[in-house]
C-alpha cells in the first residue's frame, strides 16, 4: 500500500473517509436482497467479513464489508458496475442473479455503533470503501441486525 500526506489509505481514493459522508452497499437479488419484500437480507451483511480479525489491506481488494463513498455522479456509476459484474456471475448452483439497487448509510451512524470506514479506492472504483470493526462474533451480531434495519430504511432500486 502507498502511503499519502493526506491522510488516505490507497492512492486512487480521494481521501481519507469523513464522518459525515454517506456510503453505499450494493445490492443484488437473490443474495443480498429479498426481490419479493425489497428488504436487505441478513446474509448481505456476513458476521465473518465484520468481526475483528487479521485483515487485508491491498487496496481496491481490502477484507471488510464493500461499500462506495457517495460523493458525486460517478460514484453511484462507479457502484452499479460493479455490481452488474458481480451479478453477470451466476451463482455455485447455477441460479442467475440481477441488479437490484443499493441502500445507504452515514459513515457517522457506522462509527457510533462501533464500526469503522476506510477508503480503498482502486482503478475504476476510486469511491470503495470497507466497513470493519474491532468487535467480537457475539457483538457483530448485533451490530448486523441493527445495520440492516437502517439500511431498509434508504432501499433504492436502480
Amino acid at each position: 500500500m502507498l502511503a499519502t500526506n493526506d491522510g488516505r489509505r490507497c492512492p486512487l481514493s480521494p481521501g481519507p473517509v469523513a464522518p459525515n459522508e454517506t456510503v453505499a452497499l450494493g445490492l443484488y437479488s437473490p443474495d443480498l436482497i429479498d426481490p419479493k419484500t425489497g428488504e436487505v437480507r441478513k446474509e448481505a451483511l456476513k458476521t465473518d467479513v465484520l468481526v475483528k480479525q487479521a485483515h487485508t489491506n491491498t487496496c481496491g481488494d481490502s477484507s471488510g464489508l464493500s461499500v462506495a463513498r457517495l460523493l458525486d455522479a460517478k460514484s453511484e456509476l462507479q457502484l452499479r458496475a460493479t455490481i452488474q459484474e458481480i451479478a453477470a456471475r451466476p451463482k455455485k448452483d447455477g441460479q442467475p442473479r440481477s441488479i437490484y439497487g443499493f441502500a445507504t448509510i452515514g459513515v457517522g451512524w457506522l462509527v457510533g455503533n462501533g464500526a469503522q470506514v476506510l477508503d480503498d479506492g482502486k482503478c475504476d472504483f476510486t469511491c470503495h470503501a470497507v466497513v470493519r470493526t474491532e468487535m467480537t462474533k457475539s457483538e457483530v451480531k448485533k451490530l448486523r441486525e441493527d445495520l440492516r434495519l437502517e439500511l431498509n430504511k434508504s432501499v433504492k432500486p436502480w
